[in-house]
């Protein structure tokens, strides 16, 4: 990542620049990311000290989206925008965790620690279960698709009947797999929603937060590149041969997100990512840098970490 960017002329600490982002997610999502962080640092609002608002973040990617899978299918190549709670927002989020520098020479590289796994609200403020079968989760008044319609208990109940289809997303989704005992689900009212479970199912919550909410407006375009979700960006202009861009939700309910625009822009091959990183034509990669020559060069400059 390049330190002196759009920014600030002073360092860029990991840790802001992902609450800038709202791009960095749990899971795989993390793991493919240079300078990856959690969940927490994945909002779209708010404001942080270490970066100030609106610019472009331009990434390199190698991935051509894959949309047939976008947004209820997990495996594949599209980690870096469906899995990132960028377009699409979850029921609930898993909790915080915390940045620390190595020490000594590794200084530049950081971990994650003081890992919190417990679920908190998402678009579901708050639930409760009153036996080991059922989950009520109240919904957000004031979230919108980003078709502008008012999302309701209506999709989210919605959501979780399309991912018992063991066809969902292309097959092989792992939201289908994790949804064997999801049994009848019903939408109270527009601001309530019940699912039952066929049995007790420990990874349930593992599971709503893993699960984008889809537009039932618009799930079967989603192929096809109409992508609407919830989340602080919309998806635009896709161009197979340049890459897309994700553009600042004016109305997310949490807050217009810190950037105008993440950009994204397909490379050849990680190499490639990895020089246009160096030169300063990106200012992150969610793949490689192309090897252990270009890694040390980078890892070496004053302009990256």
């Amino acid at each position: 990542m390049e330190r002196n960017n759009y920014w600030t002329s002073r360092r860029v600490g990991r840790r802001s620049m992902l609450r800038g982002t709202a791009v960095a997610g749990a899971g795989l999502a993390g793991a493919v990311l240079i300078g990856c962080g959690s969940d927490d640092e994945a909002d779209g609002g708010g404001s942080d000290g270490g970066a100030s608002d609106g610019g472009i973040l331009k990434v390199g990617t190698t991935s051509t989206p894959n949309f047939v899978r976008v947004p209820l299918n997990t495996a594949g190549n599209n980690t870096h925008f469906n899995q990132t709670y960028s377009l699409f927002n979850r029921l609930v989020r898993v909790g915080k965790s915390e940045l620390q520098a190595e020490p000594g020479d590794y200084s530049d590289l950081t971990r994650m620690v003081n890992q919190d796994f417990d679920i908190g609200p998402g678009l579901s403020p708050s639930w409760e279960t009153p036996d080991d079968l059922t989950w009520v989760f109240k919904v957000r008044k004031d979230a919108k698709f980003h078709s502008g319609r008012a999302m309701t208990a209506e999709d989210i109940a919605f959501t979780f009947e399309a991912i018992k289809d063991e066809g969902v997303g292309g097959g092989g989704s792992p939201l289908h797999l994790m949804s064997a005992n999801l049994g009848e689900i019903n939408a109270v009212d527009d601001e309530t929603v019940e699912i039952k479970l066929t049995r007790p199912t420990g990874y349930f919550g593992t599971l709503a937060a893993q699960t984008n909410i889809a537009d039932r407006d618009t799930l079967d375009q989603a192929e096809d590149g109409v992508l609407v979700g919830t989340g602080p960006y919309k998806f635009e202009n896709f161009d197979p041969n340049r890459g897309f861009d994700l553009v600042a939700n004016e109305d997310y309910h949490d807050g217009r997100p810190r950037l105008d625009k993440i950009e994204f822009t397909l490379f050849a091959d990680a190499a490639a990512a990895g020089l246009a990183l160096e030169t300063g034509d990106l200012h992150w990669s969610v793949v490689g840098v192309g090897g252990p020559e270009n890694e040390a060069r980078i890892l070496q400059s004053a302009d990256h970490y």
